[in-house]
């Protein structure tokens, strides 16, 4: 479906373009699952072609960056380099074409809150809990196996 040559972000202008692109096939690298690929490229089709059409665009440009995909090895994928390639430049376009909706999605903040930290510690503690009674149970195993028998 997809595969030639790597494509740089002034090349996609238009949905019909992402639609036609070719994306590198790789085998023995690693590369990207060509399922998932080809389904978040033709998501991004739908989204570029409902900005061409005035309508809002049913993937966020943040959707596509965070997009992950299945690494392959010894099998055809797609040459990761040139998805990431094309995936920003699919960005760059949506974001150009709805320069409002990217303006107003709010950008996650990077510290964490008074809530998370006091979920890390409960768990951090949980975790030492954990481990203290294994070691006991470990170590009333071992008596028990030397001393038992």
């Amino acid at each position: 479906m997809w595969g030639s040559p790597r494509r740089s972000r002034s090349d996609i202008v238009n949905s019909a373009e992402l639609a036609a692109a070719v994306l590198p096939r790789t085998r023995f690298r690693d590369g990207f699952a060509i399922d998932e690929v080809d389904a978040l490229i033709e998501r991004c089709v739908e989204a570029l072609r409902a900005c061409e059409q005035g309508r809002p665009s049913p993937i966020a440009p943040e959707e596509i960056v965070r997009a992950q995909f299945r690494h392959v090895r010894f099998r055809e994928a797609y040459d990761a380099d040139a998805v990431d390639d094309l995936l920003d430049s699919v960005v760059a376009r949506l974001r150009e074409l709805q320069p409002d909706r990217a303006a107003s999605v709010p950008q996650p903040s990077s510290a964490p809150t008074s809530e998370q930290l006091a979920k890390a510690r409960r768990f951090t503690i949980g975790m030492r809990v954990v481990t203290v009674v294994a070691v006991l149970v470990a170590a009333a195993m071992f008596l028990w196996k030397l001393l038992g028998t």
